[in-house]
């Protein structure tokens, strides 16, 4: 009886702090944010009626289908499956490089009436009343976090998400949002490669109307020209429509290419792991291919490069004495937001030695000539991150890294830090035996 009378006081406080949420009409309010703590603590447990009043601000429980379980029915094989691999950083006392590799094929997916959101790689299947959701295989669940577009919170078997007042209806589309799609790396890496395996015959085939892409593709430069490029290299003359992520597009037909080079999104509790990444090496060559020849034969410029930020806010670090030292080695600190694509391809493939802080200008990497050299540095918590140090490996260059210690909160990897001088001047100084 006790008990009870416990859970049914719980109960009457979450519907009171349910009705809280009709207080604020805006995308997700503070009171919002406290039931999704709470539903991430009970595991999703919690009466159907709790669920029931949520769906008032859009905000619903979807049973999860994870990608790599949909039925063969649904796809078309592109190309079969391909050794893809991933590598550990080399960093001070590391004595072997680690290793995961596993084989991934790319397909194109056809799904009826579906949900999308351009800053998202999940789905929600309206017929089946399903979240689908693309993962890293290898990572375990309890460890990874999709919850990008409309997921706002998930486990191994649902989520939690919340549609936008907005929506774009349209016919037949080939979706090329996903996770990221808003950042250099992610489009340049597991997004633009996807238009490789692209051509007029597929999209002819399904009718498609328009190809989606996030509005940044169309507002940053640099992504419009990679997007033309691979859309001219194969012909493509399919108009496209740039979308915002608070708009939902649902689509009669909606294509889709899997993720063949994927990272986990984001990481929790164990915040790195060779088997969290993997690259698809042919398509990755075939982007340098593709890309290199736009500044192959042009002057050489720089010679030694430090990857400086105009704008330290986010993962600031001593970098007026680390780059300091650098101009004193010869190095030609470069602002890579103030060159055109082009001249970023150019920079990165005449270089002999790169310096400069984990992120993702070092997507470049994939433009490197081999033999080049560079440093970078990690925080200490992802002393296992692969995917700098796999670009690497593919195009040959010798990249080495000195971990870092954060000077505010540990546990979330884009805090402030501290780069020790000493151990750089160490390893620039005797790269060679490192």
């Amino acid at each position: 009886m006790l008990l009870y009378l416990v859970r049914c006081k719980f109960t009457f406080k979450i519907i009171f702090l349910v009705a809280g949420l009709y207080i604020k009409v805006n995308s997700v309010s503070v009171m919002e944010l406290k039931l999704i703590k709470i539903i991430e603590y009970f595991k999703f447990n919690l009466p159907d009626l709790f669920f029931l009043l949520l769906k008032i601000k859009r905000i619903y429980k979807k049973r999860i289908v994870w990608l790599d379980n949909v039925s063969k029915n649904n796809l078309q094989e592109l190309m079969s499956n391909d050794s893809c691999f991933s590598c550990s950083p080399i960093v001070r006392g590391s004595i072997n490089k680690l290793y995961f590799k596993q084989d991934i094929g790319i397909y194109l997916y056809v799904f009826r009436n579906v949900v999308l959101n351009s800053h998202s790689s999940n789905f929600l299947l309206t017929n089946e009343n399903v979240m689908l959701i693309e993962r890293v295989v290898s990572a375990p669940v309890k460890y990874s976090n999709y919850s990008t577009g409309v997921i706002k919170l998930h486990n191994s078997e649902y989520a939690l998400i919340k549609l936008n007042r907005k929506t774009f209806y349209m016919n037949s589309i080939l979706f090329m949002g996903g996770n990221g799609s808003f950042n250099y790396y992610h489009w340049l890496i597991e997004i633009a490669p996807k238009l490789l395996y692209v051509n007029n015959k597929i999209l002819i085939e399904h009718e498609v109307d328009f190809i989606i892409c996030d509005i940044k593709v169309e507002e940053i430069t640099s992504f419009s020209k990679i997007l033309n490029i691979l859309l001219a290299e194969n012909g493509v003359n399919t108009p496209v429509r740039y979308v915002k992520n608070k708009i939902n597009i649902q689509a009669k037909t909606a294509l889709y290419i899997n993720n063949f080079s994927n990272i986990v999104f984001n990481s929790k509790e164990k915040l790195s792991s060779v088997k969290y990444s993997y690259f698809h090496v042919e398509s990755l060559k075939k982007m340098r291919e593709v890309f290199v020849g736009l500044c192959e034969n042009k002057e050489k410029k720089y010679n030694k490069i430090f990857l400086a930020r105009k704008s330290d806010q986010v993962r600031s670090y001593n970098q007026e004495e680390i780059l300091n030292y650098f101009i004193k080695q010869g190095f030609l600190p470069v602002y890579l937001e103030d060159y055109t694509f082009e001249e970023q391809i150019n920079i990165f493939y005449h270089a002999d030695f790169i310096v400069g802080p984990s992120g993702a200008a070092w997507a470049n990497l994939i433009f490197c000539k081999e033999g080049s050299r560079a440093i970078s540095w990690l925080p200490e918590q992802l002393s296992e991150f692969s995917v700098f140090s796999s670009l690497a490996e593919i195009f040959k260059c010798d990249l080495k890294f000195i971990l870092t210690s954060m000077t505010s909160d540990r546990e979330k990897i884009h805090s402030d830090y501290i780069v020790d001088i000493s151990e750089v001047i160490n390893l620039y100084e005797n790269f060679e035996f490192f």
